[in-house]
This record gives structure tokens, C-alpha cells and sequence, in this order.
């Protein structure tokens, strides 16, 4: 008798079965098994971890809906920004990022050493967020964080004597 009762508490419920299509568009049915056996009821652990887990699901799929709704909604200006200038009514718009002070700052004091790099032939530089100067020359990378290192570097390995970088 007690090992009828244990096979009927972790049974299947062939009641509750459910549909599921493939691509093939063939059915099977697929058996539910139930959380708890039928004649214990849901601890308030289980509520709690259910309600938890049904919650992390709906804004998971809330979220999704809201990104798909964006990408269609906005998809088209995206693409068209990768295609061609921004331009309002036929003039060229530029649009550039806004930095905080401390970042422009920092920025700025790269003035001078780009100045001397400025027109030079074979060299390449720029910025990396936020405030660091990579020079490439003869295939070498080299990245600055101190404005004055660069410079140094700069003018024993890169600008010719002579050369203050100002333009007559």
C-alpha cells in the first residue's frame, strides 16, 4: 500500500499534457509533472522562489519587447546615420561627444604634442578614453597619459630639429 501511494505522489498527470510543434509540424504529446505531490500544499518558500522566477521571466520578456520595439521604431534613422552625413536641410550637421571638464581638460593638455605631430608623414595618433594619446610611428604603438612624456617622446624620437609645431 505504501508503495502504491509513493508511485501515485511522483506519477505523471496524464490530465495535464501539453502540444508542442516543432518545424516539421508534427505533435507530441509531452507529459506535465507536477511541482508538488496533490496532497501537499505550496510551502511559503515555494511561493516565494515561484513569484521570484515568474517576475526575472515577464521583465526579461518586457525588456526584449521594449528592445525589438526600439530597433523598429529607430532602426531606419540608425542605418540611414551609417550610410550618409546627418544633414539638415542640405547642410552637413557634425555631431560631437560632450565630455566633462576634467576629461576636456585632460585632453586639452595634449595641445602641444599634437601640434608637433600635426602634418608629420608616417605618423598616426589619437585619443582612447579618456584622456590617453596613443602615437603610432614605424609600426610601434606607444600610449601617454602624461602630456610631458609624450612630449618628450616626441621630440627626441619623432619631430626633426628645429620644428616647434607653429605654423608661419
Amino acid at each position: 500500500m505504501a508503495a502504491k501511494a509513493k508511485l501515485r505522489k511522483f506519477k505523471y498527470d496524464e490530465a495535464s499534457t501539453t502540444t508542442n510543434t516543432s518545424l516539421e509540424q508534427s505533435t507530441t504529446k509531452v507529459p506535465k509533472q507536477r511541482c508538488t505531490p496533490p496532497n501537499q500544499k505550496h510551502t511559503e518558500m515555494d511561493v516565494a522562489t515561484l513569484k521570484a522566477e515568474i517576475l526575472t521571466s515577464l521583465r526579461t520578456d518586457i525588456c526584449s519587447a521594449i528592445r525589438e520595439e526600439m530597433k523598429r521604431l529607430c532602426g531606419h534613422t540608425t542605418e540611414s546615420s551609417r550610410t550618409s552625413p546627418a544633414s539638415i536641410h542640405g547642410e552637413p550637421v557634425a555631431i560631437y561627444p560632450d565630455y566633462m571638464s576634467s576629461v576636456a581638460k585632460a585632453r586639452a593638455s595634449f595641445t602641444d604634442v599634437r601640434k608637433l605631430l600635426r602634418g608629420q608623414q608616417g605618423i598616426r595618433y589619437g585619443f582612447f578614453f579618456p584622456a590617453k594619446l596613443r602615437i603610432t610611428h614605424n609600426n610601434e604603438d606607444r600610449e601617454f597619459l602624461d602630456p610631458d612624456k609624450a612630449m618628450d617622446y616626441v621630440k627626441r624620437n619623432i619631430a626633426p630639429t628645429g620644428m616647434t609645431g607653429e605654423t608661419v
